[in-house]
């Protein structure tokens, strides 16, 4: 362990994160169910409107959420940039979609920035919400992973980091602003929430607990059947 050892990350459930992408569903749920009030036509406009039967994209083939911005959090004695510009991918793989639920069998990703390194692999699961809201989905990931945030601070030996090492959460919120049957486009707001903090040497001198939120653009290629 390098001189370390692992903590448990405080606020783990309920931290800043977390509550950041609570707001935010809270948000979309309020737009969407008042742009749907508003919008909804009645059933016989809607049938006849109605796409073909093939419906909305069900079984990815692959997926991407690319991130250019990273929102950090964290118990560091001199705080690290909040909003942090950077790189990071989310490639999705087998992504299957029922009508009110989802299971993503295969998740790797990264984000990099001058201050901070995300690397991981998980699985994810989540529910997709009912009638007009359909476009709408709020998960969570598992799987292991390294957020390394690094901080000036000159009582380190070498670089002073927050974050964590190994077992990690990640709830996120998704929209989809297209859903066809081979194409689905949208945006999402994810949060990479360690389980363990190490304390001392591991891949930098980590001193506490952090997180990191996503900004992303989602696109999948698949099928509708």
């Amino acid at each position: 362990m390098l001189g370390g050892r692992m903590a448990p990350s405080r606020d783990m459930f309920f931290g800043r994160p977390t509550r950041l992408l609570l707001a935010v569903a809270v948000l979309v749920l309020g737009a969407s169910a008042g742009s749907a009030a508003a919008t909804e036509p009645d059933a016989s406009v809607q049938d006849a409107k109605r796409p073909s039967a093939a419906g909305p994209l069900k079984q990815e083939y692959a997926g991407i959420e690319a991130s250019p911005l990273g929102i950090v959090f964290g118990d560091a004695p001199v705080t690290p940039s909040r909003y942090q510009p950077g790189g990071g991918a989310i490639f999705r793989f087998g992504r299957y979609r029922w009508r009110y639920a989802y299971l993503t069998p295969a998740e790797l990703g990264f984000f990099f920035s001058s201050e901070t390194i995300l690397l991981h692999a998980q699985i994810e699961t989540g529910l997709v919400l009912p009638g007009p809201l359909s476009r709408l989905e709020v998960g969570l990931g598992a799987g292991l992973g390294l957020v390394r945030i690094a901080y000036a601070n000159t009582g380190c030996d070498g670089t002073c980091s927050i974050g964590g090492v190994g077992p990690l959460f990640s709830p996120l919120v998704r929209y989809l602003f297209v859903d066809d049957p081979k194409l689905s486009v949208g945006a999402s707001v994810r949060a990479l929430i360690p389980v363990m903090t190490p304390t001392g040497d591991w891949f930098g001198y980590f001193t506490g607990a952090g997180q990191i939120v996503l900004a992303a653009v989602d696109v999948a290629f698949g099928s509708g059947r």
